[in-house]
Formats: structure tokens, C-alpha cells, sequence
């Protein structure tokens, strides 16, 4: 049996926010594209790409919210939450409270009205874990376990809570044990390693400062200079705007270079490791390129 909360609040609120946080991001790639060249241009170009991080993020969380749903068997109950999956064996839990009688507490996560994801300490409870879509106390049942307790907000408070202990009544089937499971990407090594998140941060600073060498300096350069990219030494006479093809290809580089980073992690870190290090070197060479040709 399925128990699905009600979404429509918290799924249109996270569609807005992330509607708004792309055109924040167009319109200021439209600024940038029609300005001339120069450090604010360039600065335009960076927060926009800082709002359309913003947007990924909230359309996950949106996501999240539209997917949020509670499978309920005799085995257990799975709460479906965007890429994650918390496994309760019902065997395992030992109580189940409506949160009518429960002081709501402060949930430090991600949340808007309508949808809450994250962690709270809650009153003669304990550490809980909320998947929930509540507005109110009474719209949220505790589910407690002997090691986590978790906040959810069935659609009919009382039907799933009847429903629960009935199940357990039934007795399991087969025994599930309780954990959290995600998917895939969810799962990349990537997203705990901070080392190589490390690595990718500082190549994504070389990039942003090959950028703003170019568009700090474009304005005083003349309209054809000599051209010379080291190490190679190789000097030629250019017009300027070829300079802006020197940031645009440290941005592409880094963006595949990322790309290949993250999927090598998922099988061998020195791999994701060597390529990093190697994407270092290749923006540090742009960068050096980016002072030579503006010096």
C-alpha cells in the first residue's frame, strides 16, 4: 500500500523558486552578453553560473518533494524521497505517534512550506528524521525504531497508522534491514571525497581567473597584439577578441574534465585523482597564457 502526502504546496513553491533562480541566471547572461567586455561582464557570466547551481539544487529538491511517498507492507516501510530510499523493517519498530501530541520542533535541512527534509531533535523522542510534507503538528506520525525515529505526513493520519499495526500483525515475510539506499548517482564516492572535491574547487578558481584576466585587461589592449601562449613560445599577431577564445576553452576543458573526474571516481579514485590533478596544470598554462598575452 502506498500512502502519498500532500505535495501540491511544496512541489509548486519549489517550481517558482527554481523557475526564478533560471531567469536571475538568463538575464544576467543576457547582460553579460550584450555589455562590452570588462570585469563586470565577467562578473555577470560567474553569478550566473552560481544561480543556475542554485537552480539544479532546487529542482532536485522539487523533485524530491514530487517523488515523496510512503510504501507500507508487512515486511516494512520505505520512504521514497528524490534519490533515497529509507528502509524501516517493521519488526524493528516500536512505536508509532501522531504528532498531534508533540511539540513540532526546529528541522535543520532543506525546507520551505510544504515540504521538510532533515534532521530535528523532537520532544521525548529523540534524534528524528523528517520526510514530510506537513504544514501542521497533527498532519505528522512518528515512526520510532530502537536506533532512529522518522517524521512522515500520510495523507489520513489515523488510516496509516492502523494500517502499520496491522501489518505488523501479518508478521514479515522476509527480513529487510534498516538502512538508507540510493540510487547510482546518489551513491558516487564523489560527493563524500574531499579531497577530490578539493581539487575540483581549485580548478574551477584557475578557470574563473583566467576569465578575469581577460575581462579586466580586454578593454585597455589594442585592437591586434602579439599573441604568445606559454610554454610553448609561440607568438603570433591576433586580433584581441581572439583572446576571449582563451577562457572559453579553459571553461570547456574544465567542464569535461569534471565530467570524466566524476565518473572515474566511481571506480578508482586514483583515476578520478590523476585527472584532476592533470586539469590543475592544463588552467594553470591558460591562466600563465591569460597574463602573458595581457602583459
Amino acid at each position: 500500500m502506498e500512502f502519498h502526502p500532500i505535495r501540491a504546496t511544496g512541489t509548486l513553491l519549489g517550481i517558482v523558486a527554481s523557475a526564478w533562480a533560471v531567469l536571475f541566471a538568463a538575464l544576467l547572461v543576457l547582460r553579460g552578453a550584450t555589455e562590452p567586455v570588462s570585469i563586470s561582464t565577467a562578473l555577470c557570466y560567474l553569478f550566473a553560473g552560481v544561480f543556475v547551481a542554485i537552480a539544479a539544487l532546487l529542482a532536485y529538491w522539487t523533485y524530491a518533494c514530487a517523488s515523496l511517498r510512503y510504501e507500507l507492507d508487512r515486511n516494512g516501510l520505505v520512504i521514497h524521497c528524490g534519490f533515497v530510499r529509507q528502509v524501516i523493517p517493521l519488526d524493528s519498530v516500536k512505536k508509532v505517534t501522531p504528532g498531534e501530541l508533540v511539540p513540532l520542533p526546529r528541522i535543520e535541512g532543506v525546507g520551505w512550506p510544504g515540504y521538510h527534509v532533515g534532521r530535528a531533535k523532537v520532544q521525548d523522542i529523540g534524534e528524528t528524521l523528517f520526510y514530510s510534507t506537513h504544514r501542521r503538528p497533527g498532519e505528522l506520525v512518528y515512526v520510532l525504531t530502537g536506533s532512529q525515529a522518522y517524521a512522515v505526513s500520510p495523507p489520513d493520519v489515523g488510516k496509516f497508522v492502523a494500517e502499520v499495526k496491522s501489518a505488523q500483525k501479518q508478521g514479515a515475510e522476509i527480513a529487510l534491514q534498516q538502512a538508507p539506499r540510493r540510487t547510482p548517482l546518489a551513491d558516487q564516492p564523489f560527493w563524500l571525497d574531499r579531497y577530490a572535491q578539493g581539487l575540483a574547487l581549485l580548478a574551477i578558481l584557475l578557470c574563473a581567473a583566467t576569465a578575469g584576466v581577460i575581462f579586466a585587461n580586454y578593454r585597455g589592449l589594442p585592437a591586434s597584439l602579439a599573441i604568445s601562449f606559454p610554454p610553448l613560445d609561440v607568438e603570433r599577431v591576433a586580433a584581441k577578441h581572439e583572446l576571449l577564445s582563451l577562457p572559453a576553452t579553459a571553461f570547456g576543458v574544465l567542464l569535461v574534465s569534471l565530467v570524466a573526474a566524476f565518473a572515474a571516481r566511481a571506480w578508482e579514485k586514483l583515476a578520478s585523482y590523476t585527472v584532476l590533478t592533470g586539469l590543475i596544470a592544463v588552467q594553470v598554462v591558460f591562466l600563465w597564457g591569460a597574463a602573458v598575452a595581457v602583459s
